[in-house]
């Protein structure tokens, strides 16, 4: 099944006896970001009939960058929604530019965009207010303005206690990269340990540089977000808002452990391949289905477990599970490897040149037998 699937318009659909779909705030960062906001806007606003649209709950999107750059993908309609991050240092004449200077870019460095970020954070959570059901970040975990203002984003919405997933693309095309995805990784697992409150991680790894990898990307995530969305409706009886606050907030319910929770969208086949620990589980069934075994040896084993009712038969996602781990051992394992892979590459390549520059200078001022410069 793919995205299309979802598009397709029921035959005499009423949704008027529903409840009001829930709101949830999705803010699109960076480059990465801002393509896959762009898509899920255009997907609602454009390709999704009215009357399907109510059966998921609607994105409030807006989009974050350092530049204007990529910001003719979003659609006219959304243009109110646009934040371009701005300087408001002590360089900048505030009398002049009393809202700061919007940036041309952070051009990779993640040290410069760093203080930007910070001062930049209240201004895009006061124009673009959070929601209390559910808010979705989304950034490249590799680059600069997005991976940097979405960090700082997401320290604040957890500090205020808000509930937050962050749909994070990681890269691993070079070492610089995989050593930002890493480093990226471990400040949202400090940020959510500082904040002692639980949030989710629903990362998807972009294999390359090739348009091909990064369509593949983003499907994924287009996937990801509608389940996510289906779930959260407020179509589906026995599903209320608290319910959906538990699967983040399971902690609250069961006296474990806050943690930063890996999660994803699966169907009643994939659920069945799902492995390891799972803390929590919320999702969508029809009144007629049978849990399958496997369905049920998952759901036994999870602490915390709700399941909403869709009864509209044309409803186009009947049966998904959201589900959270808690990131595990290998995880771990992976990031510190990758950082220590990366570390290598990098002091290999600062030795290489060291090398270089030493070789040279002892070329400069060495002579050949004749006297002459060699």
């Amino acid at each position: 099944m793919n995205i299309e699937d979802f598009n397709k318009t029921p035959e005499a659909v009423t949704t008027t006896n529903y409840p009001t779909p829930r709101s949830i705030r999705v803010y699109a960062l960076g480059g990465a970001g801002i393509n896959n906001g762009a898509a899920l806007a255009k997907l609602f606003d454009v390709e999704m009939e009215k009357s399907h649209s109510s059966f998921y709950a609607k994105p409030d999107i807006c989009f974050i960058d350092g530049s204007r750059q990529n910001l003719s993908k979003v659609p006219d309609n959304r243009i109110n929604d646009v934040f371009v991050m701005r300087r408001m240092d002590e360089t900048v004449d505030r009398i002049k530019y009393p809202e700061g200077i919007e940036l041309s870019g952070g051009g990779g460095d993640r040290a410069y965009i760093n203080k930007v970020a910070i001062d930049n954070t209240p201004l895009i959570m006061n124009k673009f207010k959070p929601s209390k059901v559910l808010n979705v970040l989304i950034f490249s975990a590799a680059g600069a303005s997005g991976a940097t203002q979405g960090q700082h984003l997401f320290k604040e919405l957890v500090k205020q206690g808000y509930p937050v997933i962050v749909v994070l693309i990681s890269v691993n095309a070079s070492a610089s990269r995989v050593m930002n995805t890493n480093k990226t990784l471990v400040s949202l697992i400090n940020y959510q340990r500082s904040a002692k409150v639980a949030a989710g991680l629903f990362e998807v790894n972009n294999a390359g540089l090739s348009v091909a990898a990064e369509a593949a990307t983003d499907e994924k995530i287009s996937m990801f977000l509608l389940q996510l969305l289906a779930v959260y409706s407020n179509t589906a009886s026995r599903l209320d808002e608290k319910d959906c606050l538990n699967w983040l907030d399971y902690y609250r319910v069961t006296k474990t452990e806050p943690e930063l929770l890996r999660v994803d969208a699966v169907n009643a086949v994939s659920i069945g391949e799902v492995v390891g620990e799972l803390t929590s589980v919320i999702g969508i069934v029809r009144p007629t289905t049978e849990v399958s075994p496997a369905v049920e040896n998952v759901l036994n084993n999870a602490l915390y477990v709700k399941l909403g009712v869709v009864e509209h038969p044309e409803a186009p996602i009947s049966e998904c599970y959201l589900v959270a781990h808690p990131i595990d051992l290998t995880m771990v394992q992976a990031i510190d490897s990758h950082l220590d892979e990366s570390n290598a590459q990098i002091a290999a390549h600062a030795t290489g040149r060291e090398r270089f520059n030493n070789a040279l200078s002892r070329w400069n001022n060495g002579s050949d037998e004749d006297g002459g410069m060699i």
